[in-house]
């Protein structure tokens, strides 16, 4: 897959995802227990939401995820899971296919949350596995409660 379609498939998946929004949200995410930190957007649907994540510190990182949400205690525990893309710009730049898969606790305007992403990847090889998860912890604040 060349760079350029990989890029407008992650692109379409976050355009496509920012339909019927009624909450969004700000945060920050810790990754895999380093200090890089991730400024993390999430915008609500009705029945699915997605997030767009940017960080800096080991070059550029730029991920978007079409999220599938559930709520299966109530309103104030989020299950989610979803399809999505990462774009590292460094000296050894790539393009990802994510997974993720994680859990959110919402206190008011709040979340906190837990993610695992397994990633393919897509540029400059095809990866016939899934790497690791890239794990992150993080929390957000919504500027409207849903």
């Amino acid at each position: 897959m060349s760079l350029r379609k990989a890029f407008i498939f992650i692109l379409l998946i976050f355009i496509i995802s920012f339909k019927q929004i009624y909450a969004t949200g700000v945060g920050i995410k810790i990754f895999d227990g380093s200090p890089e930190i991730a400024l993390t957007f999430k915008s609500h649907t009705y029945g699915n939401n997605s997030q767009l994540d940017i960080s800096w510190s080991n070059g550029l990182y730029l991920g978007a995820d079409y999220l599938m949400h559930f709520y299966p205690v109530g309103g104030s525990i989020e299950l989610y899971l979803g399809l999505g893309g990462a774009i590292y710009l460094s000296n050894n730049t790539s393009i990802d296919l994510r997974l993720p898969l994680g859990i959110g606790i919402f206190l008011s305007k709040l979340e906190i949350f837990i993610e695992g992403a397994p990633l393919v990847g897509l540029y400059p090889d095809m990866v016939n596995k899934l790497s690791s998860p890239k794990m992150a912890l993080g929390i957000r604040y919504y500027f409207s409660s849903f």
